[in-house]
């Protein structure tokens, strides 16, 4: 039984005007099955660039045979997608110069290297959506210049390292998502030198080794939607140029702390939808070239303080659907770069002031449904003043929470702010320490400290004051650690009060006035002392 396909045939430059395709369809008996002699029909001679052999009418063959391609010298690119192939002839494409070979949603099962021998041009192949296929040892080996590969939807299992070998060291991007695969071997892509783009999304990814990405040219990498949990410190260690990163939607919760510190040129961070209850304090730290960190649907109530060391690249922030109860610049290094917050569906109460101070760029802020902010703009540089005021029950709330901190003898303040959004205000400090409670003042976050004031001096008998550095006061008040401590604020002199008396103890003159907007903590002890730790409870109190 002989039947015949007609299809018009679609030509990049020029197409002529009686060209058409013939599949000339042949039934073995001995197998049950039929094969197509596909032949194309072009009386005018004119050149055939590309040839849409898509839904090929009644196609349920299951070979492709002969060379219909021989006559088809300038041919870069053909489509066969979307019928019921299973095989084809081996070097069928022999001696063409084709660029693009789509053979996606056919019905493949084995494929090796000598179907795709003589494809030296070819840039692009897809088998997407061949559910059945598989691959005999190295079938790429011929493809040296291929750049694409589509391996998606073909219900892959496993990966056979054996694939990727001998070849495809100009391959750029790789897709194997939606796939079954449960591993990712060591050494898979190793061959793979020259790999810019790897989707690994909607798999059944549960293991990985720290040889499975050794990509020195990888620069995205998707793995969103997989059974990840409990990845170790080194999983990413060989992906010095990545730049985008999704996992969203695995169990990041326990991802080990310091699993993304190898990634310093990370621009892109999506973890959507990752049950993460607490953020370590370490995910982020090494991350300064950050600028888009994705963090919708999860569980956490806050961000740790210093959270990021550096953040002067995060452009855009989104936490939509969490339990965040506050915003706190302490952690963050800077967000001036800021220009797409978005927090909406959280139990946000208290804003600091500063946190919203510091972008001069910032274009869409997303409030709505959160205790405090109920707006959502995406005009909030123009309008600034405006959307600050419907801030403001935000930021007293935030300015009226009291600071609980625990410090144990370090060299490091721990800086807060205490310009709010009403101005300066006092500080009352009551602080558990054995001795030497020292608070800092300065102008800028993270400058030099310009005043120090040292509570407890000299096994806790005196106080002492420092201007730059040197001591430029001393005063004996025995005790001083077991009272509250009231610090007012005043432009060029502070005064220091005891509890709840009305009259100050004592009180200094500043050499060069100077803006006090943050102040710092820290606790310092002989080093013949244990160290133990110390509880601070500060107030920043309304003048």
């Amino acid at each position: 039984m002989i039947w015949k396909a007609i299809v018009v045939l679609f030509c990049v430059t020029f197409v002529p005007s009686h060209a058409n395709i013939f599949c000339d369809y042949q039934y073995n008996e001995n197998n049950n099955l039929y094969t197509c002699n596909m032949l194309i029909y072009n009386p005018t001679g004119g050149p055939i660039n590309s040839i849409f052999g898509n839904h090929l009418p009644g196609l349920s063959v299951t070979a492709l045979t002969n060379s219909p391609f021989q006559r088809c010298s300038n041919l870069d690119m053909l489509s066969l997608r979307d019928n019921k192939i299973t095989s084809l002839q081996s070097a069928l494409f022999q001696n063409t110069i084709l660029e693009e070979l789509y053979l996606d949603n056919n019905v493949f099962d084995q494929i090796d290297s000598s179907l795709l021998d003589g494809l030296n041009n070819l840039k692009t192949l897809s088998f997407k959506g061949n559910v059945d296929i598989s691959f005999n040892g190295p079938a790429f080996e011929h493809l040296q210049n291929l750049k694409y590969l589509d391996l998606s939807k073909c219900n892959f299992t496993g990966l056979v390292v054996e694939w990727f070998e001998n070849g495809l060291s100009q391959l750029e991007v790789l897709n194997l998502a939606e796939n079954a695969l449960t591993e990712i071997p060591a050494n898979a892509f190793k061959e793979l030198t020259g790999l810019e783009v790897l989707a690994l999304d909607f798999n059944k990814i549960s293991t990985l080794h720290e040889d499975s990405f050794e990509l020195p040219s990888l620069i995205s990498l998707f793995l969103d939607s997989n059974h990840l949990a409990d990845l170790q410190d080194n999983v990413f260690s060989k992906l010095a140029s990545l730049k985008i990163l999704y996992l969203s939607e695995n169990d990041c919760s326990n991802f080990a702390p310091n699993i993304f510190k190898p990634l310093t040129s990370l621009t892109t961070l999506a973890m959507h939808s990752c049950s993460i209850v607490n953020i370590k304090p370490e995910w982020f730290q090494s991350l300064g070239n950050l600028s888009i960190l994705l963090l919708e649907e999860n569980e956490f109530a806050e961000f740790p303080e210093k959270m990021f060391l550096s953040s002067d690249n995060l452009k855009l922030l989104s936490v939509y659907g969490n339990k965040l109860t506050e915003l706190n610049s302490r952690s963050f290094g800077s967000v001036e770069a800021l220009s797409h917050l978005d927090v909406r569906k959280n139990n946000i109460s208290g804003i600091d002031h500063h946190f919203m101070n510091q972008s001069e760029v910032m274009k869409i802020a997303m409030f709505s449904d959160n205790r405090c902010a109920t707006f959502d703009t995406v005009d909030y540089g123009s309008q600034s003043e405006q959307y600050m005021q419907q801030l403001n029950n935000c930021f007293d709330n935030f300015d009226n929470t009291p600071i609980v901190l625990v410090t144990n003898n370090s060299p490091t303040y721990e800086w807060y702010n205490i310009r709010t959004n009403e101005g300066w205000r006092d500080i009352q400090i009551q602080v558990t320490a054995s001795q030497s409670a020292h608070v800092a003042l300065s102008e800028f976050l993270g400058s030099d400290t310009l005043l120090e004031i040292l509570f407890g001096e000299k096994n806790n008998t005196v106080l002492q004051l420092k201007d730059r550095g040197i001591i430029v006061d001393t005063y004996e008040i025995p005790d001083i650690l077991s009272h509250s401590i009231r610090i007012n604020l005043g432009f060029g002199f502070i005064t220091l009060f005891k509890d709840d008396e009305q009259f100050p103890f004592h009180g200094f003159f500043i050499r060069q006035s100077f803006p006090i907007n943050f102040f710092g903590l820290r606790t310092q002890i002989p080093p013949t002392t244990t160290s133990i730790n110390s509880t601070w409870n500060v107030l920043r109190l309304k003048r």
